[in-house]
């Protein structure tokens, strides 16, 4: 009797410590959309500063606050501050520890997309690929539990480093979701308003300005 016992305590725990890990990954990645670089990197250092390398649920914030740093550091400083590895190592870890979980695997995808777009050579050396990258996103997108915000980082991803005119009906189809299907019913309405916004936000670029214009507002703002 004691096994099953144990088996539904070490679930519910594992349930406890992903819901942390997502809605601490969620007020990071909110509080950081449309800021100054100065103010996102701000963030970003605060979270990695709050890390507990003994906490699983600080892993997925950890992921990200070194994806926003690295997109504001040349490419030899992140190396210098090993930033590459030590990502890679994380997003291996919370795929372990979070299999399925939509912003495990979107986070999985972003860090795809900006090795590839920062460095072939570091690509090729760390196993980066668009191709993984679309893929990961696809299947956050998919999994039970994914939100808006899954979409509008697969947009940054996207438009941050756009190959052909190809982008602009994919980013737009990506963030094409109707009020009321963009969130699940845990995502607090804060968080829901503000990834609402910015997804309206490059909606519209998309339709008015030149895929020139909506890269520079993307790497300027995320």
């Amino acid at each position: 009797m004691l096994a099953p016992l144990a088996y539904a305590q070490t679930a519910s725990e594992d349930s406890a410590t992903r819901g942390r890990a997502v809605s601490r990954l969620r007020t990071f990645f909110a509080s950081t959309l449309g800021q100054s670089e100065a103010e996102r990197l701000n963030l970003a250092n605060a979270a990695l500063s709050g890390a507990d390398p003994f906490d699983a649920s600080s892993m997925l914030v950890e992921i990200a606050a070194i994806g926003v740093i690295v997109r504001a550091q040349p490419v030899q400083e992140s190396v210098r501050a090993r930033y590459p590895s030590r990502s890679k190592s994380a997003i291996d870890r919370a795929s372990v520890a979070f299999p399925g979980t939509p912003w495990a695997m979107a986070l999985c995808g972003a860090w795809h997309y900006e090795v590839v777009r920062r460095s072939a050579f570091g690509a090729m050396m760390l196993g980066a690929s668009r191709e993984a990258g679309r893929d990961f996103f696809a299947r956050a997108i998919a999994a039970p539990g994914s939100d808006l915000g899954v979409r509008v980082a697969y947009a940054i991803s996207l438009l941050s480093d756009p190959r052909d005119d190809s982008v602009v009906a994919t980013a737009t189809n990506v963030l094409n979701v109707s009020p009321g299907e963009d969130n699940p019913g845990d995502a607090p309405e804060a968080y829901r308003a503000t990834v609402r916004r910015h997804a309206d936000e490059l909606r519209a670029m998309l339709r008015n300005r030149s895929i020139t214009q909506v890269q520079a507002h993307v790497l300027e703002s995320y």
